[in-house]
Protein backbone atom coordinates (compact mmCIF):
# COMPACT_ATOMS: atom_id res chain seq x y z
CA UNK A 1 0.00 0.00 0.00
CA UNK A 2 1.08 3.27 -0.40
CA UNK A 3 1.74 5.29 2.96
CA UNK A 4 0.58 9.37 3.16
CA UNK A 5 2.38 12.09 5.19
CA UNK A 6 1.59 15.33 5.56
CA UNK A 7 4.15 18.00 6.07
CA UNK A 8 4.88 19.28 9.76
CA UNK A 9 6.50 22.03 8.87
CA UNK A 10 4.29 25.13 8.65
CA UNK A 11 6.46 26.50 5.46
CA UNK A 12 6.35 23.22 3.16
CA UNK A 13 2.61 22.92 3.51
CA UNK A 14 2.31 26.12 1.99
CA UNK A 15 3.75 24.23 -1.26
CA UNK A 16 3.18 20.30 -0.73
CA UNK A 17 -0.15 18.62 0.32
CA UNK A 18 1.65 15.46 1.17
CA UNK A 19 4.21 12.73 0.76
CA UNK A 20 3.67 9.25 -1.06
CA UNK A 21 5.98 6.18 0.17
CA UNK A 22 5.23 2.84 -1.57
CA UNK A 23 7.68 -0.28 -1.78
CA UNK A 24 6.41 -3.23 -3.48
CA UNK A 25 7.63 -6.92 -2.61
CA UNK A 26 8.39 -9.68 -4.68
CA UNK A 27 5.61 -10.65 -6.86
CA UNK A 28 3.59 -8.15 -5.38
CA UNK A 29 0.68 -6.09 -7.44
CA UNK A 30 -1.09 -2.84 -6.44
CA UNK A 31 -3.30 -0.70 -8.72
CA UNK A 32 -5.22 2.39 -8.31
CA UNK A 33 -7.15 5.34 -10.01
CA UNK A 34 -5.74 8.81 -9.53
CA UNK A 35 -9.01 10.95 -10.28
CA UNK A 36 -8.50 14.09 -12.04
CA UNK A 37 -6.91 17.45 -9.43
CA UNK A 38 -4.79 20.62 -9.86
CA UNK A 39 -1.60 19.03 -7.94
CA UNK A 40 1.44 18.44 -9.34
CA UNK A 41 2.83 14.59 -8.03
CA UNK A 42 6.93 14.94 -8.63
CA UNK A 43 8.17 10.90 -8.32
CA UNK A 44 11.25 8.92 -7.59
CA UNK A 45 11.18 5.29 -8.28
CA UNK A 46 13.75 3.05 -8.13
CA UNK A 47 14.46 -0.24 -9.49
CA UNK A 48 11.43 0.46 -11.77
CA UNK A 49 10.59 1.04 -15.57
CA UNK A 50 7.21 3.02 -16.42
CA UNK A 51 5.05 2.29 -19.48
CA UNK A 52 2.08 4.95 -20.80
CA UNK A 53 -1.17 4.04 -22.99
CA UNK A 54 -3.78 6.21 -23.01
CA UNK A 55 -4.76 6.96 -19.39
CA UNK A 56 -2.60 4.26 -17.79
CA UNK A 57 0.85 3.78 -15.97
CA UNK A 58 2.61 0.51 -15.77
CA UNK A 59 5.18 0.70 -13.06
CA UNK A 60 7.05 -2.60 -12.99
CA UNK A 61 10.13 -4.33 -11.26
CA UNK A 62 13.70 -3.18 -13.27
CA UNK A 63 16.64 -5.05 -11.81
CA UNK A 64 18.46 -2.02 -12.24
CA UNK A 65 19.38 0.58 -9.32
CA UNK A 66 18.85 3.20 -11.93
CA UNK A 67 16.10 6.03 -10.30
CA UNK A 68 13.71 7.07 -12.73
CA UNK A 69 11.69 10.60 -12.52
CA UNK A 70 8.07 11.07 -13.27
CA UNK A 71 6.50 14.41 -13.04
CA UNK A 72 2.11 14.24 -13.39
CA UNK A 73 0.68 17.23 -13.54
CA UNK A 74 -3.01 18.30 -14.51
CA UNK A 75 -4.86 15.57 -15.79
CA UNK A 76 -8.51 15.64 -17.24
CA UNK A 77 -9.94 12.34 -17.18
CA UNK A 78 -8.36 9.42 -14.42
CA UNK A 79 -5.21 7.52 -14.91
CA UNK A 80 -4.92 4.01 -13.93
CA UNK A 81 -2.08 3.17 -12.33
CA UNK A 82 -0.43 -0.29 -11.71
CA UNK A 83 2.38 -1.04 -9.87
CA UNK A 84 4.39 -4.95 -10.58
CA UNK A 85 7.14 -6.03 -8.28
CA UNK A 86 9.83 -5.29 -6.06
CA UNK A 87 10.36 -1.21 -6.80
CA UNK A 88 10.44 1.68 -4.17
CA UNK A 89 8.97 5.17 -5.02
CA UNK A 90 9.03 8.59 -3.07
CA UNK A 91 6.73 10.36 -4.22
CA UNK A 92 5.98 14.87 -3.18
CA UNK A 93 2.71 16.08 -3.54
CA UNK A 94 2.47 19.51 -4.36
CA UNK A 95 -0.43 22.02 -4.53
CA UNK A 96 -1.53 24.27 -6.98
CA UNK A 97 2.01 25.86 -8.78
CA UNK A 98 3.90 24.93 -5.36
CA UNK A 99 6.36 23.38 -7.08
CA UNK A 100 7.23 26.90 -8.87
CA UNK A 101 8.16 27.81 -5.36
CA UNK A 102 11.40 25.46 -5.75
CA UNK A 103 12.77 27.12 -9.11
CA UNK A 104 14.78 30.45 -8.30
CA UNK A 105 13.90 32.07 -12.26
CA UNK A 106 11.29 31.79 -14.17
CA UNK A 107 12.35 29.66 -17.19
CA UNK A 108 10.26 29.17 -20.47
CA UNK A 109 9.35 25.25 -20.77
CA UNK A 110 11.41 25.74 -24.04
CA UNK A 111 14.42 25.65 -22.76
CA UNK A 112 13.86 22.33 -21.07
CA UNK A 113 13.30 20.36 -24.44
CA UNK A 114 15.40 19.78 -27.48
CA UNK A 115 13.95 20.74 -30.63
CA UNK A 116 12.71 17.80 -31.58
CA UNK A 117 9.06 16.25 -30.72
CA UNK A 118 6.98 13.31 -31.95
CA UNK A 119 3.52 12.86 -32.20
CA UNK A 120 1.84 9.97 -30.38
CA UNK A 121 -2.14 9.76 -31.13
CA UNK A 122 -3.31 13.85 -29.66
CA UNK A 123 -0.02 14.49 -27.79
CA UNK A 124 2.77 15.86 -28.30
CA UNK A 125 6.08 14.04 -27.01
CA UNK A 126 9.02 16.50 -26.64
CA UNK A 127 12.28 15.08 -25.74
CA UNK A 128 14.18 16.25 -22.30
CA UNK A 129 17.30 18.22 -23.04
Amino acid sequence: MIKTIEPSSPILRKYVECFYFYEGKSNSSFSYLAFPHFNTGLSFMKGASVQRQDWTLQISENRTDSVHIEILGKYTAPVFLEYKGTLREISVIFKPLGLNRFFKDNHNPKDFFKSTSKVDGDKIIWEIK
